[in-house]
């Protein structure tokens, strides 16, 4: 498995959806591609519950979906939406290559409302 650093940070307002993209072309081999089956995976954790018993803990409003490969399966494209003012969260992508890697890219999500 092998475990990126954060690759970006956003700021984003609660009531925003938007698409994102992950580039993994410098990463990869100039063979290698992200894998459709199994699709890379979201998953999202809040960085500052305001206590150990913030509901966002176990569910948090900021949502990831409808992860798809794009770019001859060298980029891995996202939706964001969702969140809370003043919460920061953390979304990881697993993704999956031809030659055997698991690679996680974690990306911040700053929500303040303007």
């Amino acid at each position: 498995r092998i475990k990126w650093m954060l690759l970006a940070k956003y700021n984003k307002q609660p009531a925003e959806v938007k698409r994102y993209v992950i580039s993994f072309a410098k990463f990869l081999s100039s063979s290698e591609l992200i894998l459709t089956s199994p699709l890379p995976v979201g998953t999202v954790r809040l960085l500052n519950p305001a206590s150990d018993t913030d509901p966002e803990i176990a569910s948090p409003t900021l949502s990831v979906s409808n992860i798809t490969v794009v770019n001859n399966q060298t980029e891995v494209g996202y939706f964001i939406a969702g969140a809370t003012d003043g919460k920061r969260y953390q979304v990881t992508i697993t993704s999956y290559t031809d030659q055997s890697q698991v690679v996680e890219s974690e990306i911040e999500f700053r929500v303040v409302e303007i």
